[in-house]
């Protein structure tokens, strides 16, 4: 709630966010040749909240115009959860013994 105040009139552009961000973590996904990450994002929720932080991070620290601030936040907050699934694939496959999922947050 207290981002959502802070974005004010910016927060329209959370969605635009949360849709490069996942642009983003798919775009890693295929290239998980060359990106060592194999996973999807999939908790809504979750990505919106994400989505409202970074961007009101970005905003607050670079105070860059719209587009730029939308595509940096997007860009970040998709790597972060490419990765974020990865640091914990090997331990949840352990749990569940070996059933080939993992968990972001």
């Amino acid at each position: 709630m207290l981002t959502q105040e802070a974005l004010g009139s910016n927060f329209g552009l959370v969605s635009y966010v949360f849709l490069v961000a996942f642009s983003t973590n798919l775009l890693m996904t295929v290239l998980g040749k060359y990106t060592k990450t194999h996973g999807i994002f999939l908790t809504g929720h979750t990505g919106i909240a994400h989505s409202q932080a970074v961007l009101w991070l970005v905003i607050f620290y670079f105070n860059q115009d719209a587009i730029v601030s939308v595509l940096i936040s997007g860009i970040l907050l998709g790597i972060v959860w490419s990765y974020s699934m990865q640091l914990c694939y090997s331990t949840v496959n352990k749990v569940t013994n070996g059933a080939g999922f993992t968990i972001a947050h």
